[in-house]
């Protein structure tokens, strides 16, 4: 069998390829999605909500929703893409996440790519010394889950992200 060839750069030519994830199954019982609910809860306390607002993420609400979904797709490492259609077919899932109305894909993103890396990471630092007090005495232990969380969304449009690579020469 002959491969095709790119003429021009001198490699093969691939097939198309097509993706397929694993469908996000809600089971209360799983620790995963225990690990998740205790994850998501932390967005309905009144103190994180001061803090988003503190951070300029506003209007908190929508923003407390769109972060969860969010934080869904980098817990199991999906496309926020994907979570947001499973969101949409099933219905245990949105009241699990609490997400009462599941916005499209240009919402997200365009609400998402208003704030900058800082300020995302900044509010993220700022939750987490919230929930994580100080301890005046004794010893601290620190438990460092060393794999790879990979946080690759796209946040702007395609028109966008080629005007940003040809300011980098990338």
């Amino acid at each position: 069998m002959i491969k095709p060839i790119n003429l021009i750069r001198r490699k093969y030519i691939l097939p198309p390829v097509v993706c397929m994830y694993v469908p996000l199954i809600f089971d209360i019982k799983d620790p995963k999605w225990i690990l998740l609910g205790s994850i998501l809860n932390i967005f309905d306390s009144r103190r994180v909500r001061q803090e988003m607002a503190k951070q300029g993420i506003k209007p908190v609400k929508k923003s407390v929703m769109i972060f969860r979904i969010v934080l869904m797709a980098i817990f199991f490492s999906k496309d926020v893409s994907y979570v947001l259609r499973e969101l949409r077919e099933k219905p245990d899932l949105r009241k699990f996440a609490g997400v009462n109305r599941v916005p499209s894909n240009d919402e997200l993103h365009r609400f998402m790519s208003r704030f900058s890396d800082k300020q995302f990471i900044d509010m993220v630092l700022r939750v987490l010394n919230i929930i994580c007090t100080s301890r005046s005495r004794g010893k601290a232990w620190i438990v460092v889950d060393s794999t790879d969380i990979k946080v690759g969304f796209e946040l702007a449009s395609p028109e966008v992200y080629q005007k940003i690579s040809r300011t980098k020469g990338v």
